[in-house]
């Protein structure tokens, strides 16, 4: 990586530069002190919709009973793009 004027800049040379990417992956969890995973494998490229998705997900209406209540965590994650 090159450094002009106190701007960072990627040399469009860079083999490297598309090897890794990042993604959030939205993790669903259910319960109380005994959560459980519901899901793992909703990926996302743009944190901004996978937060949204998540708001979603865990909104309840009506009784909530302990066990119904809901979490989700949106986590970033590296990936190697396939060729």
């Amino acid at each position: 990586m090159g450094c002009t004027n106190g701007q960072h800049s990627i040399a469009a040379d860079d083999p490297d530069k598309d090897a890794v990417t990042h993604v959030f992956v939205l993790v669903l969890l259910v319960g109380t002190s005994d959560r459980q995973v519901v899901s793992d494998d909703m990926v996302f490229q743009d944190l901004s919709i996978c937060l949204t998705v998540a708001k979603m997900l865990v909104m309840r209406f009506g009784y909530e009973r302990p066990q119904d209540r809901a979490l989700a965590y949106c986590i970033p994650k590296r990936i190697t793009p396939s060729a």
